[in-house]
């Protein structure tokens, strides 16, 4: 266990320092503050670093997708919304049709918007869904 968390921390330090030492480099462009492990790794000239990296990046993204449809439908498979469809395959292929389009629709965005407005907007909402009623109803719990 501590093994793997000295090596995870290692690399999360590794890749901090590179993207340090690369901020003036990926700042320049719009596309190097979307993905600036891209930009640093085209500016050191690492063409089969760039695949390696592109390769991994979809890898990363299916099996996030997989995951996340995944939860998604066993989460709403038994919902009041999709109780009309009787077949069981039917309501899970209706459920994951409507989270993929769904995700493709906001991946029109643009992954920049996407983190600009969409982060911005998931504090505030967790302000009003997780930390306000944490000061207010957590005291008053507390309290009692």
């Amino acid at each position: 266990m501590w093994v793997s968390f000295v090596m995870n921390t290692v690399a999360l330090g590794m890749a901090v320092i590179m993207l340090m030492s690369y901020q003036g480099i990926y700042s320049k462009s719009e596309a190097g503050l979307t993905l600036p492990t891209l930009t640093s790794l085209a500016s050191m000239h690492m063409d089969w670093m760039m695949i390696v990296y592109g390769i991994t990046l979809v890898l990363c993204l299916i099996s996030t997708g997989v995951t996340t449809t995944f939860v998604f439908v066993s989460r709403f498979e038994n919902s009041k919304v999709v109780a009309k469809i009787q077949n069981p395959v039917r309501r899970r292929i209706t459920i994951s049709a409507f989270i993929i389009i769904l995700s493709m629709t906001i991946a029109l965005a643009g992954l920049t918007n996407i983190i600009k407005f969409g982060y911005g907007y998931c504090g505030y909402l967790a302000i009003a869904i997780v930390v306000i009623p944490f000061l207010t109803i957590g005291v008053y719990k507390n309290r009692k």
